[in-house]
């Protein structure tokens, strides 16, 4: 019988990063760290959900620390969690605003209603071409089944008014 490792937690590992909340207690899987692309993910498990503004400070400390491109956070919880998506909206919007500058600007003051698993996005200006020529509804999908291990499909609609 193979036996399990014992998982370190990212407070023990990474006991410079300071926080005072759910991700220090979340234990590392597996790290990988693709030289060519300069990017470093990590694998994580959690009893406790994590928001994603802690992922973001995390995913920044990591860049900084090991002077990476880019880091990449995935998230497999133990338990079954339903999250808000709704309320969640902005701190989603502002995670991805720092990979993605542009996003921010033309996702300000969008609507979000969601049925099942797709989420529609209703737009006040124009940036619906845009956002589907870089793929952004693909890293939205991505992102959210990384951070809250549910999948979830992005429509983006422009509903612009006359003012």
């Amino acid at each position: 019988m193979a036996e399990e490792k014992a998982l370190k937690k990212i407070g023990t590992i990474f006991d410079d990063f300071k926080s005072s909340n759910a991700i220090l207690n979340a234990k590392i899987e597996k790290v990988n760290l693709y030289k060519k692309k300069n990017l470093f993910e990590v694998y994580l498990i959690s009893e406790n959900i994590i928001n994603i503004k802690e992922i973001q400070a995390f995913e920044k400390f990591l860049i900084k620390r090991f002077s990476l491109n880019s880091a990449i956070v995935k998230i497999k919880y133990n338990n079954e969690y339903n999250i808000d998506i709704m309320n969640e909206w902005e701190n989603i919007v502002d995670y991805l605003a720092f990979r993605y500058p542009m996003t921010k600007a033309i996702l300000i003051n969008s609507k979000v209603s969601i049925n099942s698993n797709i989420i529609d996005v209703d737009l006040h200006m124009m940036g619906k071409d845009f956002l589907m020529a870089r793929g952004m509804n693909t890293v939205f999908e991505q992102t959210l089944e990384n951070v809250y291990g549910t999948k979830y499909k992005i429509n983006f609609n422009e509903n612009i008014s006359n003012e």
